[in-house]
């Protein structure tokens, strides 16, 4: 008995274990994907601000 409510115990750990890495894993790229995004924003406002600004 417990033996084997030992090694469900474990299955359960490391299925939640796994599904935590995942979510790290889609939380850090979706972060870096942000990251990459507001630098293409900033940068084409500043381009559209700088053409705004000198008349263009």
């Amino acid at each position: 008995m417990g033996a084997e409510f030992g090694a469900k115990a474990e299955k359960v750990v490391r299925k939640t274990g796994n599904v935590a890495g995942k979510a790290a894993k889609i939380s850090v790229y979706g972060s870096i994907w942000a990251a990459k995004i507001g630098v293409n924003k900033t940068r084409a406002f500043a381009q559209g601000f700088k053409q705004g600004w000198s008349g263009k």
